[in-house]
C-alpha cells in the first residue's frame, strides 16, 4: 500500500509504510446541555463535523534510489519528504483509487535514524477534512430540466457554471437563482460560496441573487431556464 499525494506515491522518494496506517471516521460535533426538569435529557446541538487525523509510519529506505547513501542520502530523501508532505492538498489509499480526502495540515516528526547506511524512520500526522470525496466526470445540463445524482451520503456542495448571456434564472431543487451581467459563464462555488469567472482574478459575488446550492444524497432536480447550459461538478461527500 501507498499514500499517493496530489498523484505522488510515497516509494517514488525512497520511503516505505511501516504497517497501513488506522483509517477514521467522520465524527460529530454535539454539544449537549441539561435542560433543569427536562423529561427527555439533555438539549443535543449539532454543531458540525469534527476533522480527522491520519499518521502514517515511513521507513527511509535509500536503496530505493541508485546514488544515495551515508547521512547525505538519508536527508536528501528527508528534504524530498517534507517537499511532498507540506505542498500537498489531495490524499489518496493506494488501495482505494477513486476516493480522496483533502488536506488541511501536515505534522512530520523529528526522523529517527537506525542504522544511518541502510534506513531510518519518520512519522507524518496528515489532518484531513471530515469527508471522503469520489472523482467524477462533471454533468453536463443542456436540456429544458434534468436529474443530478448524488452517489454520496452527505449533502454535496457544488461548483455549478451556468453558461449564457446577461441576465439568467435557473432553478435547482424548486429554488430560484438569478445570475446579472453574465459574460459567456460564471462558475458558483458552494464550496468557498463566492462566484468567479474561469482562471482571472475576479470576484463576483454580487451578481448572484439567491442562496449557493446544495445537492442532497439522491436525485435533485435543476432546470437551466434561461441558460443555455449547466456543468455540475458535485465533489460528491462520503462520511
Amino acid at each position: 500500500m501507498q499514500i499517493i499525494l496530489d498523484g505522488v506515491g510515497n516509494e517514488s522518494l525512497g520511503i516505505v509504510l511501516t504497517s497501513k496506517p488506522v483509517i477514521p471516521t467522520a465524527q460529530r460535533s454535539v454539544v449537549s446541555t441539561m435542560v433543569p426538569g427536562s423529561t427527555h435529557g439533555s438539549l443535543t446541538q449539532f454543531q458540525g463535523w469534527q476533522d480527522v487525523e491520519v499518521t502514517c509510519e515511513f521507513t527511509i529506505v535509500q536503496t530505493l534510489f541508485s546514488g544515495l547513501s551515508g547521512i547525505q542520502g538519508y536527508n536528501d530523501i528527508l528534504r524530498r519528504l517534507n517537499g511532498w508532505a507540506f505542498d500537498s492538498q489531495k490524499l489518496v489509499f493506494s488501495d482505494d483509487f477513486g476516493f480522496y480526502r483533502l488536506v488541511k495540515n501536515v505534522v512530520v516528526e523529528d526522523a529517527t535514524p537506525q542504522e544511518i547506511d541502510v534506513v531510518g524512520s519518520v512519522s507524518v500526522t496528515f489532518t484531513l477534512d471530515p469527508f471522503w470525496y469520489k472523482d467524477s466526470e462533471p454533468v453536463v445540463l443542456t436540456g429544458t430540466q434534468s436529474a443530478v445524482y448524488n452517489p454520496g451520503t452527505q449533502p454535496a456542495e457544488p461548483l455549478l457554471t451556468v453558461y449564457g448571456s446577461g441576465t439568467i434564472k435557473f432553478t435547482v431543487n424548486g429554488t430560484e437563482l438569478t445570475l446579472l451581467k453574465v459574460v459567456d459563464y460564471l462558475t458558483i462555488d458552494s464550496w468557498e460560496k463566492t462566484v468567479i469567472h474561469g482562471s482571472d482574478t475576479g470576484i463576483y459575488d454580487e451578481q448572484l441573487d439567491g442562496a449557493y446550492p446544495v445537492l442532497p444524497p439522491g436525485d435533485n432536480e435543476i432546470k437551466l431556464g434561461t441558460a443555455s447550459k449547466i456543468v455540475v461538478d458535485g465533489r460528491w461527500p462520503w462520511r
